[in-house]
């Protein structure tokens, strides 16, 4: 798999696993430890050359090792929905 490949492949993984588990994109990156900026910039492409460590970090929002996320098989999800927090919403003043 080339970079670029591998680049498209985690992203349409990222957003699959984050559709069937019912998670918003902010709820991902609060997960996983990072921006919800930086976690939507990698899941619309516009940030590549993810490092090894970040997609750990977003396995792990899924029980997933690095292997499990980039195999072609969907991977059985383990998320533990105690360790999901709210979805924000902007307050109105």
């Amino acid at each position: 798999m080339s970079p670029c490949e591998s680049e498209l492949f985690l992203r349409k993984r990222l957003k699959e696993l984050r559709t069937v588990t019912h998670l918003t994109q902010a709820q991902v990156s609060e997960l996983a430890g990072i921006s919800y900026d930086y976690y939507q910039n990698i899941e619309q492409g516009k940030r590549t050359n993810v490092s090894i460590r970040l997609v750990e970090k977003l396995g792990k929002v899924y029980g997933l090792s690095i292997c499990e996320l980039f195999s072609p098989a969907t991977p059985k999800i383990k998320l533990k929905t105690k360790s999901i927090p709210p979805p924000h919403y902007k307050r109105r003043k």
